[in-house]
């Protein structure tokens, strides 16, 4: 068994989660273990945004946006 993810010995390009920046701070990303399509960015107040999967709903992340999930436009 590898410990590799999939995407990686398949040479795809992996989900990214955008986060935001604080002050001075690199912008926070994170990688998704799903395609980009199957998670879904929702502002639920002002200033607060959730990502949740779309089958099922599970909360991936909640905070303070603006948040994005997008492919990385090169594989790793």
């Amino acid at each position: 068994m590898s410990l590799t993810p999939d995407w990686v010995r398949e040479g795809r390009h992996p989900t990214l989660l955008n986060m935001p920046q604080w002050g001075f701070q690199i912008p926070s990303v994170e990688i998704l273990p799903l395609p980009a399509d199957a998670y879904e960015v929702r502002q639920v107040q002002t200033d607060w945004f959730e990502v949740r999967e779309r089958e099922g709903g599970r909360l991936i992340w909640s905070g303070i946006g603006p948040v994005s999930v997008e492919v990385s436009r090169a594989p790793f």
